[in-house]
């Protein structure tokens, strides 16, 4: 007798919801991602002397380097790694799964201006879980471009936040043809000129896909989609 991957249960007989307890509940995630893109556009819309305003407000004995000119300069570029613990969520049609794993990731920017640095980013997530018996797993690579805003460049400190978007490559043992998506992903976190043109940095976020991806498991189409919440560290070098 033929059973169907997802559910468990044969193909006549009406299919069992399956339901789990999610790492969102009764928040859209998408929604968060999208307001704080939105906030991060509208900052980066402004004058680059905001951010400057702002650190000369947080007091005036805030520490600067001797080399202050040379880390927030127009046309700058960096490289940046690092890696995100990713507390990831992912549903097939009705069945959601739940991991944590870790994303590493690779980007390169350019500073548009001494507030403003615009990005090309890529990083890679893989997840696997199951739920009542049924196994399921995601592997995604993300390709985008973002931009993040410095709310402050006059210290040694200085909190950001970043916006991106990008395509998601997604693949799975469980669903076979699954197609491409688009993503959008939102961070906050605060960076440390450590020595030189080098940055510390720690940030938390999260990532989502904006249109579900298709698929099929068995016979059937089933629709997927994905996100996460990431807490990382990264480090810059600034050329």
């Amino acid at each position: 007798m033929k059973t169907h991957m997802l559910t468990g249960v044969h193909p006549c007989k009406p299919a069992l919801r399956i339901e789990r307890a999610s790492l969102f509940p009764g928040i859209s995630f998408r929604i968060w991602c999208l307001v704080l893109a939105l906030a991060t556009a509208l900052l980066s819309a402004g004058p680059p002397a905001v951010a400057a305003q702002m650190g000369r407000q947080s007091g005036a004995d805030i520490p600067k380097t001797d080399s202050y000119d040379r880390y927030w300069t127009d046309s700058q570029v960096g490289v940046e790694v690092g890696a995100d613990f990713l507390m990831l969520h992912w549903k097939v049609e009705d069945t959601s799964f739940d991991a944590a794993t870790v994303c590493p990731a690779l980007a390169v920017t350019f500073g548009a201006s001494p507030a403003l640095d615009l990005r090309a980013a890529t990083s890679f997530f893989k997840g696997s879980d199951e739920v009542d018996g049924v196994d399921g797993d995601i592997l995604s690579w993300q390709l985008g471009v973002g931009a993040r805003y410095w709310l402050s460049t006059e210290s040694d400190f200085s909190p950001y936040l970043q916006a991106s978007l990008f395509y998601m490559l997604l693949d799975s043992d469980e669903v076979s043809s699954l197609e491409g998506t688009l993503g959008a992903g939102a961070e906050v976190g605060i960076a440390y000129r450590a020595i030189d043109n080098v940055l510390l940095q720690l940030a938390a976020g999260g990532l989502t896909s904006l249109i579900d991806a298709s698929g099929r498991a068995g016979d059937e189409d089933v629709d997927v989609s994905v996100a996460g919440l990431t807490v990382g560290v990264k480090v810059a070098w600034l050329f």
